[in-house]
């Protein structure tokens, strides 16, 4: 018996598809930094080759040669061959191979990643950014402690020029 206030049960149909069977789940493994920060937005990625591959070790070689090479040709055209004369070999060896080297590690943490600007690559190009500066810094400093042995021949003599007594037109 219902009393008046009380809501009437609703019965619910029965399901037209008979319920499927339980799906089997493997544990889960540990994902890789890679597979974290894989797009979840439904983009497709390209597999990112294996850095042990020949062939991609050897792209690494040339892009350590090839900012070797810039750094050597850029570096007395921008700063001034005087400039590096100055040096000491050690200062002209290592801050341009430091250079390539964090380029290059830039390169391999960009291309081992499923994004290419991650902390790893940002962290290798601020070090490549550091050097460069350590680069520029040095030439100045040079260019500033730089010697003057120009003999001016004009030392100890005035020149002074006076302008010839005009009469006024009559």
């Amino acid at each position: 018996m219902q009393l008046a206030n009380e809501p009437e049960p609703i019965i619910a149909p029965a399901p037209l598809v008979e319920p499927a069977a339980p799906i089997a789940v493997e544990p889960q493994t540990e994902l890789t930094p890679a597979a974290a920060e894989a797009p979840t937005s439904g983009e497709t990625v390209a597999p990112i080759p294996e850095a042990s591959s020949p062939l991609v070790r050897a792209a690494y070689v040339l892009i350590f040669l090839l900012t070797v090479l810039a750094s050597y040709t850029v570096w007395p055209q921008a700063g001034g061959q005087g400039h590096l004369d100055l040096m000491p070999w050690y200062w002209k060896l290592f801050p341009p191979f430091a250079f390539s080297y964090a380029v290059v590690r830039a390169s391999i943490a960009a291309g081992s990643a499923a994004r290419a600007w991650n902390r790893q690559a940002i962290t290798w190009f601020l070090a490549a950014i550091a050097c460069a500066s350590l680069i520029g810094g040095l030439t100045y400093y040079y260019h500033l402690t730089e010697s003057q042995d120009q003999v001016d021949s004009d030392d100890g003599i005035m020149t002074s020029v006076q302008a010839p007594d005009r009469q006024p037109h009559a």
